[in-house]
């Protein structure tokens, strides 16, 4: 089923405000102008064909969330002052369908839509019966004008409001709650393996250093992050920092 929905003044104001700017530009980068001649472009409300040109032909654009009906005269438009020395062959074709499907997706890109890729033939009259239920975008310059009609559902994603973003933590902010495992490296003099496997708890291992010689602090299974010497705060074994890697 198609989706149509309710143009209403304040998606005619959004069109209003959006779609014209997004004409005016595809025009500029799309087509041959003619400096002579000002480029118009108008926004409306339309519920059905009354006004336009029975003998157009229209092509639509399918969205998941409604369609975009295209009619008008898009080589004159296009081409300009050369649709004289341009032929109707393959590649103008090709030109004009993706001047088409430009104009279509920087439209639906502007409302919040996701783009087309395929044009398809119009057999029947794009306009609703339904009062209200489309948005008619006009492109003129001088006799030639496009006319692209937008269902009003189109509009619904650039209408909801948008999730608040939460702000940015500072990296020292985010991290500084989290907890490590230490461990600290002693220099411990060798062993044969027959004394490794003798040892029994309780037993002492000599170091191969002094006490007045320095230790390390590492993360467990991780790099040596800072050095000290041991000492005793309480009853408690400590290390006293006098380095920080």
């Amino acid at each position: 089923m198609r989706m149509l929905g309710w143009v209403g003044v304040t998606r005619l104001r959004m069109a209003c405000d959006r779609l014209p700017p997004v004409a005016r530009h595809w025009y500029e980068q799309w087509c041959i102008r003619d400096e002579r001649q000002a480029c118009e472009v108008s926004c409306s409300t339309l519920s059905d064909s009354s006004g336009l040109t029975p003998a157009l032909v229209w092509q639509r654009a399918r969205s998941t969330n409604g369609s975009i009906s295209l009619a008008g005269d898009w080589r004159s438009i296009i081409f300009g002052s050369f649709i004289q020395e341009t032929p109707d062959d393959e590649m103008s074709r090709y030109l004009l369908g993706e001047a088409q499907l430009a104009l279509v997706n920087h439209v639906l890109e502007t409302i919040g839509q996701s783009p087309v890729t395929l044009l398809t033939d119009e057999p029947s009259c794009p306009f609703s019966t339904v009062l209200n239920a489309q948005v008619l975008l006009q492109l003129r310059m001088g006799s030639s004008t496009l006319y692209l009609s937008l269902d009003a559902a189109l509009f619904n994603a650039a209408l909801e409001p948008s999730a608040p973003r939460k702000p940015l933590i500072e990296r020292k902010q985010a991290l500084g709650s989290a907890r490590v495992k230490l461990s600290v490296r002693l220099p411990l003099a060798s062993l044969s393996i027959g004394e490794m496997r003798d040892l029994r708890p309780g037993d002492t291992l000599r170091a191969g250093a002094l006490l007045a010689d320095p230790v390390s602090l590492q993360l467990a299974e991780g790099p040596v992050v800072a050095g000290g010497y041991l000492a005793r705060q309480h009853d408690h074994l400590a290390v006293q920092l006098i380095s920080h890697e």
